[in-house]
């Protein structure tokens, strides 16, 4: 019961670490939507699997990854998810994690991190996504969305739809979107 409890408590604590950013492009009126389809690239290049109790995992994983669409480029995905009944048909998977890519949005191009937040059955997936940080063209670019995927219909390797939100703020007193995260 303790875990469980811990385990809502770590993906209540995410989404709202990650509110105040998705919404930050909602409220500026030069936003404009994006979207397209975010997607693994190869096998888990790292996995690290931590059993903690007969009904959680811990799952480290490091995998690269690709977006297209409104967002387009190629990176690394590093995540933590946690499984609760992993060998159950009632399997939940609490995911958080951060994509860094070398990306391209509105023709500028640049260094981004992304966090993400999700939740997945064996057959669903839903998440949100919020940019937290850039580099280059892509300093001052901020936003956030969704994500969701149908596991029943999904191709060898999953494509996840992703929508949402992004706009780039003036240069001055931007401080936050232009830390070196390398």
């Amino acid at each position: 019961m303790n875990r469980k409890i811990l385990l809502i408590g770590l993906a209540l604590a995410a989404v709202l670490m990650a509110t105040p950013y998705v919404g930050m492009a909602h409220a500026c009126t030069t936003s404009q939507p994006v979207n397209g389809v975010y997607f693994p690239t190869g096998v888990f290049s790292s996995l690290k699997i931590t059993t903690v109790s007969a009904k959680l995992q811990i799952w480290d994983v490091v995998a690269p990854m690709a977006w297209s669409g409104g967002i387009s480029g190629a990176g690394n995905y590093v995540g933590r998810w946690y499984v609760y009944n992993h060998d159950s048909p009632d399997m939940k998977i609490y995911g958080v994690g951060e994509w860094t890519l070398s990306a391209t949005v509105d023709g500028k191009a640049g260094t981004l991190k992304i966090i993400g937040i999700s939740v997945s059955t064996e057959t669903t997936t839903n998440g949100c996504w919020t940019i937290i940080c850039g580099t280059g063209g892509l300093a001052h670019l901020h936003g956030g969305g969704t994500y969701s995927e149908d596991l029943t219909i999904m191709p060898p390797l999953p494509a996840y739809p992703y929508t949402g939100q992004v706009h780039f703020d003036p240069k001055i007193g931007n401080q936050h979107s232009t830390r070196d995260f390398s």
